[in-house]
């Protein structure tokens, strides 16, 4: 059994969990941290920019919002790998989401080490490092569920 195939196994309604989980921390934790320290915004000129026009409950506002539309982008990328990639052990809808799993994680995991431990791994370590280590990873996964699997199962 390979990668694909174990992923397919997985419901789609406990990986959407997953990655609605992590969307919802990342804005409960901008809101938390801007809200205890409004100097932290000057930082990061979007969310400056969102404050200064809109406040800051628009992040509790947009929350339910962005996993609409996250769901949708999931469908979406479901839709075009089914049309794309015709292969029966690929479960688009579960492919899709763990990728934007793994683009995510990184910098949520990066924020639950300093509100748990109150420390931060690396200093200086910001989000477009983190964005690039997702992006890592997720390339990772796509070589792996796309070239290096297949290639082994058909030697067998």
């Amino acid at each position: 059994m390979d990668i694909n195939q174990k992923i397919a196994k997985i419901p789609f309604w406990i990986l959407f969990s997953i990655l609605s989980f992590i969307v919802s921390w990342d804005f409960l934790f901008t809101y938390f941290t801007l809200k205890n320290n409004p100097s932290v915004g000057e930082g990061n000129p979007v969310s400056l920019f969102i404050i200064n026009n809109f406040g800051l409950n628009y992040f509790l506002f947009w929350l339910p919002i962005s996993l609409i539309i996250l769901y949708g982008i999931v469908r979406l990328g479901a839709w075009m790998v089914a049309n794309v990639d015709k292969r029966p052990d690929l479960n688009g809808k579960n492919h899709v989401t763990i990728m934007i799993i793994l683009l995510a994680f990184p910098n949520v995991f990066r924020q639950m080490i300093k509100v748990f431990f109150d420390v931060w791994i690396i200093k200086g370590w910001n989000l477009k490092y983190s964005f690039i280590s997702g992006f890592t990873l997720m390339i990772i996964y796509i070589i792996l569920t796309e070239y290096i699997t297949p290639k082994r199962l058909r030697k067998k």
